[in-house]
C-alpha cells in the first residue's frame, strides 16, 4: 500500500470539497466523465484546483522544483540567448504559467545589469493567487523601472511581437488517456462506484484518433495520452501572434519515443509534497497532475499554422550550446558556498539522469528568421 506523505487536516477537508465536486459533475454526466475533464478539475477549479486554489506549489516548500527555481544560471543563459531576437520582435517577452515569477524576476536582473532594454515583460498566469505572489515578490526583488515593466495579461496580446516562453506548461494540459482492447483506442474516464472513484473504458473505440497516430503495434492494455488542448493552444499563438519565437521547455519525446513497447502505463505522473507516484484519483486538488509532451503532435499542428520548427534539442544540449558552463565560469571558486550551490544546480539542469534529456526545448517561430546554428550538431528536428 502506497504512504504518502502526510497532508493537514485543511488540506484534506479542502480535497474532499473539490472530490465531492468531482462526484457531482461525475453523475451529471451519466455517471461517466472523460479524463481530461476530470484533470482539467483537478487542477484549474476555479475555488480548490491545484493551481488556482491558494496553496505553495512551487520550490521547496511546494510539490515540486522547476528550473527557474533550481538556478538563477537557467534563465541567465536563456537571457543570453534572447539578446539577438529582442532586438527583433520589439523588445517583448511573454511568459505564459509563470509560477512564483523567479524566471521573470532573473531575466529582468539580466537586462538592467546588462544594459538590455525590454519594452514589457508580459505575464500570463490564471491563478490570482499566483499573481498575487508574483506581484509581492517582484516588487520586492526588483527596481521600481524593472517591476513597471511587467504587465498581467489574460490572454496573448493581439500581433504580438516578441519572444514567447513557456517552461513546464504543456505537460500540465489536461490530457485524455487511451487504453488498447483490440487494437483499438478506447478512452479511459472516470466513474463511481460504491461512491468511489473508479476507472472505466468508454464504450466505443475513438477511430479518428486511431487514423492519426502510430498504434498499430502497441500490445493489448497498452495506455497512452493524448492532448487535444494543444491544438486549441497554438491556434491561439498562430492567432494573436504578428512576428515571434516560441520556446517549449518541457518533459516529453518524439512520436517514435512516445509510444515505446515498454512505456505501456503511459506517462502520467503525480507529484504531492515532493513524492512522485501515478493514481490521480486520491489527494485531488492536492497534487500535480501531468503528462509528457509528444513535440512530434505540436511539431504538426505548429506547421500546419505556418510555423516554422526552428529547434528542438534536450535541455542539456541548449543550456551548453547557449553558454551556462560559460556564466559558471564568471563564478568564484573562493565563494565556496555559492560555488557549490550553483554547481550543484547546473548538474540538476543538464545531467542525462536528472533534467538534461528528459526535458527538451522546442523553438517554433512566424515571421522571424533567427539564426540557432550553434545548436546544430545537437538539433533533434529530424527526429520529430
Amino acid at each position: 500500500m502506497t504512504k504518502f506523505p502526510e497532508a493537514s487536516k485543511e488540506e484534506l477537508h479542502l480535497s474532499q470539497l473539490l472530490t465531492n465536486k468531482l462526484k457531482e459533475k461525475i453523475r451529471a454526466s451519466n455517471n461517466w466523465l472523460s479524463f481530461s475533464d476530470f484533470m482539467n478539475m483537478a487542477l484549474y477549479d476555479p475555488q480548490y484546483g491545484y493551481y488556482t486554489a491558494p496553496s505553495e506549489v512551487f520550490g521547496p516548500n511546494g510539490d515540486f522544483v522547476t528550473a527557474p527555481n533550481i538556478s538563477n544560471l537557467f534563465a541567465g543563459t536563456f537571457f543570453n540567448h534572447f539578446v539577438s531576437a529582442l532586438k527583433k520582435v520589439d523588445n517583448n517577452i511573454l511568459e505564459i504559467g509563470s509560477g512564483n515569477g523567479c524566471f521573470c524576476k532573473d531575466i529582468l536582473l539580466n537586462a538592467e545589469n546588462e544594459g538590455v532594454d525590454i519594452a514589457n515583460f508580459f505575464i500570463l498566469e490564471i491563478s490570482k493567487d499566483l499573481i498575487d505572489r508574483q506581484k509581492t515578490m517582484l516588487q520586492k526583488d526588483l527596481s521600481d523601472t524593472a517591476f513597471k515593466k511587467i504587465v498581467w495579461v489574460k490572454k496573448i496580446p493581439a500581433e504580438f511581437k516578441g519572444i514567447i516562453f513557456t517552461n513546464e506548461l504543456f505537460d500540465a494540459l489536461p490530457a485524455d488517456i487511451y487504453e488498447i482492447r483490440g487494437h483499438e483506442p478506447y478512452k479511459k474516464g472516470v466513474t463511481i462506484i460504491n461512491n468511489e472513484l473508479e476507472w472505466q473504458l468508454d464504450k466505443k473505440p475513438n477511430k479518428e484518433l486511431a487514423s492519426k497516430l502510430p498504434l498499430e503495434s502497441l500490445p493489448e492494455h497498452y495506455n497512452f495520452e493524448y492532448c487535444e488542448q494543444y491544438d486549441s493552444l497554438l491556434k491561439e499563438f498562430g492567432e494573436a501572434i504578428d512576428k515571434a519565437v516560441v520556446y517549449i521547455v518541457d518533459y516529453g519525446f518524439t512520436e517514435s519515443e512516445y509510444f515505446h513497447i515498454d512505456r505501456s502505463e503511459g506517462t502520467l505522473m503525480c507529484h504531492f509534497k515532493h513524492y512522485a507516484h501515478s493514481n490521480p484519483l486520491v489527494l485531488i486538488g492536492l497534487q500535480d497532475i501531468t503528462s509528457h509532451v509528444n513535440f512530434s503532435h505540436i511539431a504538426r499542428i505548429a506547421t500546419q499554422l505556418n510555423f516554422k520548427i526552428s529547434l528542438y534539442t534536450s535541455q542539456a544540449n541548449f543550456l551548453i550550446n547557449a553558454g551556462i558552463l560559460n556564466l559558471m565560469e564568471k563564478i568564484s571558486p573562493e565563494d565556496k558556498m555559492n560555488y557549490v550551490k550553483m554547481s550543484s544546480g547546473i548538474q540538476t539542469l543538464v545531467s542525462p539522469s536528472e533534467m538534461g534529456d528528459l526535458v527538451k526545448v522546442m523553438a517554433i517561430t512566424k515571421n522571424i528568421d533567427l539564426d540557432f546554428a550553434e545548436f546544430s550538431r545537437n538539433d533533434r528536428t529530424f527526429n520529430l
